[in-house]
């Protein structure tokens, strides 16, 4: 329930190889309970509820270029990835152990915790306990994709 928040940190380009930093903040989000109530689990501060990821990813020989992809959908009506491939990615779920594969990674968190759309307290305080559904909006896509033409 509720709704995750991810945010592109950086994008690193070499040749054909891209690869994406994204933030992602998880207390937003949350699991029903037994007690009717919603329960999140958070890293030990200051990383509570962040996280970053990066994908590797290979662009075709000619990429296509499409128009800014905003717009009142939930979800995309065309192919937005076209021959795009993903080669990798690391989803390290709290762990610091990855400075041979990501050696920026505790770069990337830190600036992933200072561009958090909640500050620390408010994220231990969904953290700790259970709490009610209203502290979980469900939010509507943001930046959206463009409506399915006719």
């Amino acid at each position: 329930m509720g709704t995750a928040q991810e945010h592109i940190l950086r994008i690193d380009q070499t040749g054909r190889d891209v690869a994406v930093i994204s933030c992602y903040w998880t207390v937003g989000t949350a699991l029903a309970q037994p007690n009717a109530q919603y329960r999140i689990k958070g890293n030990p501060p200051p990383y509570t509820g962040v996280y970053v990821n990066r994908v590797d990813l290979q662009t075709p020989p000619a990429p296509q270029v499409l128009p800014p992809q905003r717009g009142p959908s939930n979800y995309p009506f065309i192919d937005i990835f076209g021959q795009w491939r993903v080669i990798g990615s690391l989803h390290p779920a709290g762990s610091t152990d990855l400075q041979s594969e990501w050696p920026e990674y505790t770069q990337d968190l830190d600036a992933c915790t200072t561009k958090s759309p909640e500050p620390l307290d408010r994220r231990e305080y969904l953290t700790s306990a259970d709490r009610p559904r209203s502290d979980f909006p469900t939010l509507p896509a943001s930046p959206g994709w463009p409506a399915q033409s006719q």
